[in-house]
């Protein structure tokens, strides 16, 4: 199957008890995520639905290339493989976000719904044309698909379109359509066009968890504050899981003398994420074994462990977080705390735990020599596959396909869900810190910031042993001694 999935880097649940929430983070609401707002049984008569009427209009060639929707059905493909949730019972609400997203991409194309919260039709009108699509049996991907293809063969049957026009305006169609089926869903899942492919196709491989639809995460605004080394303790701030992440965490509290630090202080402070691999290896820094956290895709689970390298830090550790500390972040944070190695001192984490997965979407292949492409090899098996059809038994000699993709599109999607090593979610949670302060607000934040990490090498100092235990009541005495912060 020519269905390429390149993963690569990062990387979006109901909160714990006691778990709290950042105060200015806007809860996520999408279909997956909303209470079941269908009708409830009335003595009012139900109105009857119109039978779909989409008539092709003078131009059923361009009607029947907008209908193929190559980008759109891959993506529903990936969909209901491997999104963490089923999409099955939301096929008529994706469809309906579908097309309720084209008119902002093409002015001509004009969408009207049915106001019941279950929609039952949908209206499209072209140069004064209407659609009128019956909905009320769309209960799965493959008659998602097959409406949303009589819709497009209409839309495209009915556009004025100047040469050379075509191919442009109807894949800004086709993107804004699979947009918005993926909004529906998922705040972060996209699919971007091509240069976003070749800008990001020469970056690293791996799943994401992150909480900026970026491959490498974003670095930390780091807090002013002159390091990294303080008396007794390694300062490190983490400004997210790139590549390297790991070795550089690892050099730093190796140290630069003769003996490692007594202690290392982690500052994930406004660590956005990156790299799950890549955080595993950080948290696997200070953790010689174990399980550090866990990936729940929507067919299995998978551990993050760590494995004794020979090299691991074996002080005391301070983790620093705050309320923009996420996806990834919130996994170290998250392991160094469940396994008892150190104390997480701050705000309670962002709880922005989902996995996501870059895949890499043809939209033609064109065969060496040709000069139009036909119809992707694995088109049948796309269709079969969404339209609830057996594939075709392989063909033992079969003939290789000798061609490249024409174009290469972005589908960046959510695959899963991490969840801490004591299985807890962190999606929509977070971590709760062992000891909670407040941020700094007004002119007092940058001194703030300092405090807590002056608070936490004075904890390294006064600490005869690494053990949680023996830290926390030094940390609560410390904590209560010191104004780190002002409450908002």
């Amino acid at each position: 199957m020519a269905l390429v999935g390149w993963a690569t880097l990062f990387t979006f649940g109901c909160a714990a008890p006691g778990a709290e929430r950042a105060p200015d983070r806007e809860p996520e609401r999408t279909l997956l995520g909303q209470r079941d707002e269908r009708p409830r049984p009335t003595l009012t008569s139900v109105r009857s639905a119109p039978p779909t009427s989409c008539a092709v209009g003078s131009s059923p060639v361009t009607g029947a290339q907008l209908a193929e929707l190559s980008l759109f059905s891959r993506t529903l493909f990936y969909l209901r493989e491997t999104y963490p949730r089923d999409i099955t019972p939301y096929s008529r609400q994706l469809l309906l976000a579908a097309l309720s997203a084209i008119p902002a991409a093409d002015q001509d194309v004009a969408v009207e719904r049915d106001p019941d919260a279950l929609p039952r039709w949908i209206n499209v009108t072209v140069a004064g044309e209407r659609c009128a699509l019956n909905i009320e049996r769309v209960d799965a991907p493959w008659n998602l698909r097959s409406s949303l293809q009589t819709a497009m063969r209409f839309i495209g049957s009915r556009l004025a379109l100047p040469a050379g026009e075509t191919e442009a305006r109807f894949t800004r169609i086709e993107l804004a359509a699979t947009n918005g089926m993926l909004a529906a869903l998922d705040r972060a899942s996209m699919l971007t066009d091509a240069p976003s492919y070749e800008r990001d196709r020469g970056k690293p491989a791996g799943l994401i968890a992150s909480a900026l639809v970026s491959p490498q995460g974003q670095a930390a605004a780091r807090p002013q504050f002159q390091g990294p080394y303080l008396e007794d303790a390694a300062y490190l701030p983490v400004g997210g899981f790139a590549r390297g992440a790991a070795a550089e965490v690892e050099q730093g509290a190796a140290g630069s003398g003769e003996r490692p630090p007594k202690g290392v202080i982690l500052d994930l402070r406004n660590d956005k994420g990156g790299l799950v691999d890549e955080a595993a290896k950080v948290a696997g820094v200070f953790i010689q074994r174990g399980v550090l956290g866990w990936i729940v895709g929507r067919h299995e689970r998978t551990a993050l462990e760590a494995h004794d390298s020979g090299h691991d830090f074996t002080g005391t550790v301070v983790v620093l977080v705050n309320h923009e500390t996420a996806s990834a972040a919130e996994l170290v944070a998250s392991a160094i705390q469940s396994l008892g190695r150190g104390l997480i001192i701050g705000e309670v984490t962002a709880g922005a735990g989902s996995v996501r997965t870059f895949f890499a979407l043809p939209r033609k292949w064109r065969p060496a020599g040709a000069s139009s492409p036909p119809a992707p090899p694995d088109r049948d098996v796309v269709q079969n596959i969404l339209d609830g059809v057996e594939p075709p038994p392989p063909q033992e000699q079969a003939e290789p396909f000798d061609g490249q993709p024409d174009e290469m599109f972005e589908l960046l999607l959510r695959t899963g869900y991490l969840r801490t090593a004591n299985d807890r979610e962190i999606e929509g949670a977070g971590v709760l810190p062992d000891i909670q302060i407040p941020r700094p607000v007004g002119p007092t934040s940058a001194a703030g910031d300092a405090c807590l990490i002056h608070l936490a090498q004075a904890l390294i100092s006064q600490a005869p042993d690494a053990r949680r235990s023996t830290l926390l009541p030094i940390a609560k005495t410390l904590a209560d001694r010191w104004d780190c912060g002002q409450a908002p």
